[in-house]
C-alpha cells in the first residue's frame, strides 16, 4: 500500500502525541519531503511500515564483557605458557569458542542494520 492509499480509508481512532520543537521540525521536514497528502497520513505510513529493530546498550555491553573476559583468560594462558613453556590444545579451546559467539553476535547486529538499510531504500 503506497503512502497516498492510507489516505482513503475510515479513521475512527485518535492518537495523540506530544514533541519538542526540534522533534516537530525534523517530521515537518520529513513529511514535507515524503509526497504524503496529510500530515496524519505520512505519520500512519511510516509507523505502520517502519521496520522495528530492537538493538540496546545491553547488547554491546554483554559483548564488552565477554571481550574482557577473552582477554583474561588470554592473559592469564600467556602467564602459564611462559612459565611452563607448554601449551596444550585444551588451553586454547575455551578462548577460541569465546571468540567465536562474540563474533556470531556481532554479525547477527550487522546483519540486522543492513537488512534495515536495505529497506530504507
Amino acid at each position: 500500500m503506497s503512502a497516498n492509499e492510507y489516505e482513503n480509508e475510515n479513521r475512527t481512532h485518535v492518537i495523540s502525541v506530544r514533541v519538542t520543537k526540534e522533534e516537530h521540525d525534523r517530521i515537518m521536514r520529513n513529511f514535507e519531503q515524503s509526497g504524503c497528502l496529510t500530515l496524519s497520513g505520512y505519520l500512519r505510513f511510516v509507523s505502520l511500515t517502519a521496520k522495528i529493530i530492537r538493538y540496546t546498550g545491553d547488547d554491546i555491553k554483554r559483548i564488552r564483557i565477554d571481550f574482557h573476559r577473552i582477554a583474561e583468560q588470554i592473559n592469564e594462558l600467556a602467564k602459564r605458557v611462559n612459565a611452563t613453556g607448554t601449551l596444550y590444545p585444551d588451553d586454547l579451546k575455551e578462548i577460541k569458542e569465546g571468540v567465536d559467539n562474540v563474533w556470531k553476535r556481532l554479525i547477527y547486529i550487522q546483519s540486522c542494520l543492513r537488512l534495515a538499510e536495505k529497506e530504507d531504500d
